[in-house]
């Protein structure tokens, strides 16, 4: 009795844990809670949004954007996708596609490279004027979905100023060929679409820094 019931023993030692690793694997990736690192890169392909995210312990990860996804700044303050600027270091709620190491879902998204302090405007450009030194443009305030206070009403005229040289360089981000890419001020024409974000001086209707334009 006491030799079959060592035998047993033996036998469970041996098949329990084989079992435990074969099951443990799929769940590390599938139950994963958030993903932080910086974004290197996004793209639009049918009509869905990726970010390319380089992470220090998965490498570089591919999010999903769903139309649920949320977006929050640094301070939780409200925030959209097209806040978002290349090199901003994010963290990524949601989980790993059935499968898949690299390709992540994304139930909620925040920028720790945003303050809530930044107001956001998406304006249509209307007049740009170019010196050695800076780019500035006029436009009128279009309707935001994002639901938040803003100092803008559809229509509101408001100055932008973009830095075009030197340390303190002001990003511009565009599309090219269904992904987003560095631009520069000379891409700004009058009828584009732009998100503007920085700090706004509510006075003068005038951006007195401007963190990037982001070109729809």
């Amino acid at each position: 009795m006491i030799k079959r019931l060592l035998i047993l023993i033996t036998l469970l030692l041996v098949i329990i844990p084989g079992v435990t690793s074969a099951q443990a694997a799929p769940l590390a990736t599938s139950t994963l809670g958030a993903i932080g690192g910086t974004l290197v890169g996004e793209t639009i392909n049918a009509g869905v949004t990726t970010l390319l995210v380089n992470t220090p312990k998965h490498g570089q990860i591919s999010v999903v954007i769903s139309s649920g996804t949320i977006f929050v700044r640094r301070l939780n303050g409200a925030s959209a996708l097209d806040e978002l600027s290349l090199n901003d270091v994010i963290a990524v709620k949601g989980s790993f596609a059935t499968g898949s190491t690299t390709v992540f879902n994304a139930s909620a998204v925040k920028d720790f490279t945003i303050q809530e302090g930044f107001t956001r405007a998406v304006l249509l450009v209307t007049k740009v004027t170019t010196s050695t030194t800076t780019t500035s443009f006029t436009a009128a305030a279009m309707h935001d979905r994002v639901s938040r206070l803003s100092p803008f009403s559809v229509g509101t005229m408001v100055t932008v100023t973009v830095s075009t040289s030197g340390s303190t360089l002001t990003p511009v981000l565009m599309w090219s060929h269904f992904k987003i890419v560095a631009g520069t001020a000379a891409n700004i024409h009058a009828g584009q679409t732009v998100t503007v974000l920085g700090v706004y001086n509510r006075q003068l209707h005038t951006y007195i820094k401007t963190i990037f334009v982001r070109i729809h």
